[in-house]
């Protein structure tokens, strides 16, 4: 499985999929067409659909024609669990981290035979929820799920010392990623 752990977007610019930083290296590495599957989990249900025609509209303005499929995750686990199944890559979209630990996909179980041999991305409260534990610009020192194998601080230019010191020093002794806006780090598990 292939986790991209992406530090963010800066204030006031759109977060779509087609924007990252990363989209460019998963469309040169999937087969094509790229089924895509993107989860909201971190922002208010009502703006999913908002979000994901937004995906959609410069998804079509970007890539070529059929090059790739968007679907919107499901809020009920059973319709989610088919839809990763079905998924080559799985976008976990960043909003707030407190939304995303709230949510269904939070609580899933057997995420690592789900995700097996997929790639799978998370922006920001994203990639707090897929890594060991995340430092939140909001809530501090976050538990993740542990799927990717390291610690990780986003939207991070110059974070306290001693907040890193605190993430670095939690739970097991795993590597740190500190990531401004824009940057990402590709993990293999």
């Amino acid at each position: 499985t292939t986790y991209i752990l992406h530090g963010g977007i800066a204030p006031g610019t759109q977060q779509l999929l087609a924007n990252m930083s990363f989209w460019p290296e998963v469309l040169k590495k999937l087969a094509k067409p790229i089924k895509v599957l993107c989860i909201y989990a971190a922002i208010p249900e009502d703006r999913w659909e908002v979000e994901f025609a937004l995906d959609q509209s410069k998804m079509i303005d970007t890539t070529l024609p059929g090059a790739v499929v968007l679907e919107k995750g499901s809020a009920q686990v059973d319709k989610l669990v088919r839809q990763i199944q079905a998924a080559q890559f799985i976008y976990l979209r960043g909003g707030t981290t407190e939304q995303v630990l709230k949510s269904a996909f939070a609580g899933m179980q057997n995420l690592v035979e789900l995700f097996g041999g997929k790639t799978v991305a998370g922006t920001s409260a994203g990639a707090y929820i897929l890594a060991a534990h995340g430092l939140s610009l909001s809530l501090g020192l976050v538990k993740g799920l542990g799927l990717a194998p390291c610690k990780v601080a986003a939207h991070n230019v110059d974070s306290a010392a001693s907040a890193l010191e605190l993430l670095r020093s939690t739970g097991k002794n795993l590597p740190v990623h500190v990531l401004r806006d824009g940057e990402y780090v590709t993990i293999e598990a």
